[in-house]
């Protein structure tokens, strides 16, 4: 039971740097007189988001569900709702970071929310850390080894 948790934790991570990585443009950032140009600046995705969309991949057999959207995302396992957190896009990099996680879902069967910074060291090992950093290449993203396909 516990290595199903971690893998769900990667394959709620690796959804969540899919999503990320859409949500970077193919081309390269306009240059202007605007502070958010400047290069190396990562910033949350725009109205060309590649990462916002629905990403599906499997983790030990199960579907994992990537939603993602202005800078938010939120995974589902079992039509459950397990993940929640924001992203970020550089380049074909997209960085989710873990802001609650339902830690009732594999345990007790129920919705029981946390913060993240409420979460315990063993819930934390479950999770492939606070923030993953995945890559996007077309329609697929690979985070943490998972590979999850746009819809």
């Amino acid at each position: 039971m516990k290595n199903f948790v971690k893998v769900f934790g990667i394959i709620a991570l690796v959804a969540v740097i899919g999503f990320s990585m859409a949500a970077c443009g193919d081309g390269p950032s306009p240059k202007g007189n605007h502070d958010d140009d400047k290069e190396g600046t990562d910033r949350p995705p725009s109205q060309t988001d590649v990462f916002a969309g629905t990403w599906v991949g499997t983790v030990e057999g199960q579907s994992l569900t990537v939603v993602a959207s202005n800078g938010t995302w939120n995974a589902s396992m079992m039509e459950t709702e397990v993940y929640r957190g924001t992203y970020t896009v550089s380049g074909n990099d997209v960085t989710i970071k873990f802001t609650q996680v339902n830690t009732g879902f594999l345990s007790v069967g129920v919705s029981q929310w946390k913060a993240y910074n409420e979460l315990t060291d063993e819930e934390k090992e479950m999770l492939p850390g606070e923030s993953v950093i995945g890559t996007i290449t077309g329609n697929q993203w690979n985070m943490a080894g998972v590979i999850f396909t746009k819809q």
